[in-house]
């Protein structure tokens, strides 16, 4: 039991500090931002992207609820990709240095792991170059927006073409002016990587608290040598389509650490995906249904 209680209270920091940066970034806009509207933002956020494809549906309530404390749509976007782009970039290099210390041990055990690690590694790092270039390129903005309108007007998608597009790129324009303004303030940009940060050390650290929860023989020796397994089950699933990446993430855990015995494999990865994926539902959900009462008053 007091395992337990310790695994539930480290992943609050996860929720706190995902809320802290929302709250950072959020104040930059409205000083009148608090912590507990960032709070229930960013746990909103949790429920949204576990329970839609590609984790998308999160962004979408977000703005919404940005929109509702009075922060702009164009602005809110610009905050929820800045935080974007930094959590991938803290993923990416957390597990780029874990992948070349742990290239022998990986291939050694399983190769299959070293093809897997790769793919995400390249997948997340495409993600990262093609969203700055999206966000602070106008050539990049116009040669996409010119693309999409064209098919559009070539099969008669929409009736006004040329208003929506004038529309699009005032929108577009404005969003890259706050990203822009937003990657061009170290302080706030070190402070959302820092706490990025802090939240994947939470995530790594999950399966090893399971296994000391389940009395599973691990000693603090190995802490780390979990945390480098486990930052690889993120770099993987990072863009497994399914909701949650359900069924990616369990395989790859009982992939990562098939060293345990097969029963204490299968309960420790149960235990790490309640904990790090289904509490992070129920909090959402109850801050979600919340938001929306307190709204709907």
């Amino acid at each position: 039991l007091p395992w337990l209680v310790i695994m539930v209270l480290i992943m609050w920091l996860y929720y706190l500090f995902d809320s802290m940066i929302l709250y950072v970034l959020g104040r930059i806009y409205n000083k009148a931002y608090s912590f507990k509207e960032a709070f229930i933002n960013s746990t909103t956020g949790t429920f949204f992207n576990g329970i839609t494809p590609f984790a998308s549906g999160g962004q979408f309530m977000q703005v919404i609820l940005f929109k509702n404390t009075g922060i702009s749509p164009s602005n809110s976007t610009g905050i929820l990709l800045t935080l974007f782009i930094c959590y991938q970039m803290i993923l990416v290099l957390f597990s780029g240095v874990v992948f070349i210390v742990k290239y022998n041990y990986f291939k050694a055990e399983n190769p299959l792991i070293v093809s897997l690690a790769l793919l995400g590694f390249a997948i997340n790092l495409i993600v990262i170059i093609g969203l700055y270039l999206l966000s602070t390129s106008r050539k990049v903005h116009h040669f996409i927006l010119d693309r999409l309108f064209n098919v559009a007007n070539r099969f008669k998608f929409i009736k006004n073409v040329d208003k929506l597009k004038i529309r699009c790129n005032s929108y577009l324009h404005n969003f890259r002016k706050q990203v822009i303004f937003l990657s061009k303030n170290k302080k706030i940009l070190f402070q959302v990587c820092f706490y990025n940060a802090i939240k994947l050390l939470v995530l790594y650290a999950m399966p090893f608290l399971a296994c000391k929860a389940l009395h599973v023989n691990v000693s603090w020796s190995q802490f780390e040598f979990f945390l480098c397994l486990s930052s690889l089950i993120y770099l993987i699933n990072a863009f497994i389509p399914i909701p949650g990446s359900s069924g990616g993430s369990e395989g790859c855990y009982m992939l990562i650490f098939a060293f345990l015995p097969d029963a204490q494999l299968a309960s420790t990865m149960v235990l790490w995906r309640f904990i790090s994926y289904y509490m992070g539902l129920i909090v959402g959900g109850i801050s979600f249904a919340f938001s929306f009462r307190k709204k709907k008053e």
